[in-house]
């Protein structure tokens, strides 16, 4: 049994990092000691639910830590904002100070996981990079803010807050896709191992009867997922005489983009905004459906994508990032541009034999995204990372 930190700044908040945390945590507490380090106060009886992990406060040691001067920070950054007329957000900073705070505490354990990105801290440490945080322009052409002045400035104020700096040989780094791999690889000149995002994929029925000739898209209501970019597509799918529908799940991600969603769905009786849904009907919606349809350009890994596919849709996703490695790279699922989109969808309608030889492709790599895949390899690597200490003392 190894006495082991993890360092998570907010597991509350809800999305792909966070599922990652509340896996890892599964995966490690009935063999290890663990101490959580995180500024949220979880309610681990909701997340275990939520998740579908079987994580209690008796299983592990929270340790609570400030993510003060936050007002500070936020206040700064409205200045900033305002100044360089863009958005700033804080999470990078946020982040920064808050492991600082944690490595002030004279962290003494025998390894250091965080799940949230880099983490620089001496010896022995795991951490999964979702992408880059403290790199600067590295990787920069795949983010929505390049080349944008202020949040270079603003990068590299984190980068010296985090304390960043190169990582050696007790550290092992791991990410989301071959895609994300290289970007890290390219950051830190440091070997980097994919283990795919937990999905479960077992809640899902792929071989659904009776599917609906329609669309399903999932994801954070926000310029980022480009719903409005998928509701193009529609229109033009139908314009070509495709009866055709979508619907459009996912919680508010920025209001100003919802209500221009909303807008355009009030309009169009083949747009259906469903907003956030639970797990069930989540579920349902995607096995319902023969057709997925994913906006994020150069996602990291996408888990709605994969799920898409654990459901038994064919999902069309943009060209680039991780989300092509689940579409296992197919050309006629990856679009350039919504024209693109509509040819390489309407061709894929009108096949049956494609419909079925893209579906039997995609469903038999599924298993490589389940949470059962993802829970041996992070055992795998806690358990060589340890040995390797025990063995380093003893030499």
């Amino acid at each position: 049994m190894a006495d082991i930190a993890v360092f998570h700044p907010d597991i509350t908040r809800g999305g792909g990092g966070e599922t990652v945390a509340l896996y890892v945590l599964d995966a490690l507490v009935d063999d290890h000691s663990v101490t959580l380090y995180t500024a949220s106060d979880p309610d681990f009886e909701t997340l275990s639910r939520q998740y579908g992990v079987t994580v209690s406060d008796d299983d592990l040691t929270v340790k609570p830590i400030s993510s003060l001067p936050v007002s500070a920070i936020e206040t700064l950054a409205n200045v900033a904002s305002e100044w360089f007329q863009t958005d700033l957000h804080l999470d990078a900073l946020k982040s920064a100070f808050i492991q600082r705070r944690v490595r002030a505490s004279e962290l003494v354990h025998d390894l250091l996981i965080s799940t949230a990105n880099e983490f620089f801290v001496d010896g022995p440490s795991l951490q999964y990079i979702h992408f880059p945080t403290y790199t600067g322009s590295t990787g920069s052409e795949y983010e929505t803010w390049a080349p944008s002045l202020p949040y270079r400035l603003y990068r590299r104020v984190c980068r010296s807050v985090a304390g960043a700096r190169s990582f050696d040989s007790s550290t092992t780094l791991v990410t989301n896709s071959q895609w994300t791999r290289e970007i890290v690889q390219r950051s830190y000149d440091h070997p980097v191992e994919v283990v795919y995002p937990p999905v479960n994929v077992g809640d899902f029925d792929p071989n659904r009867d009776n599917q609906e000739t329609g669309f399903v898209t999932v994801g954070a209501i926000h310029e980022s997922k480009r719903q409005l970019e998928l509701i193009e597509i529609l229109d033009e799918l139908r314009d070509q005489g495709i009866d055709t529908h979508l619907h459009i799940v996912g919680g508010v991600g920025s209001q100003s983009y919802y209500e221009r969603v909303r807008d355009a769905a009030s309009n169009r009786d083949y747009i259906h905004l469903e907003g956030y849904v639970n797990r069930d009907q989540l579920v349902d919606l995607i096995e319902q459906h023969q057709y997925g349809l994913h906006g994020r350009k150069n996602e990291h890994f996408g888990i709605a994508v994969a799920e898409m596919v654990a459901g038994g849709t064919i999902p069309f996703v943009p060209d680039g990032g991780g989300q092509t490695e689940i579409v296992n790279d197919r050309q006629e699922l990856k679009y350039e541009s919504v024209d693109d989109a509509v040819q390489k969808i309407t061709k894929v309608m009108s096949d049956g034999g494609l419909q079925q030889n893209l579906k039997s492709d995609l469903e038999s790599t599924v298993t490589e995204y389940s949470t059962d895949q993802f829970t041996r390899s992070i055992r795998s690597l806690v358990t060589e990372l340890c040995t390797s200490q025990t063995q380093g003392h003893n030499s």
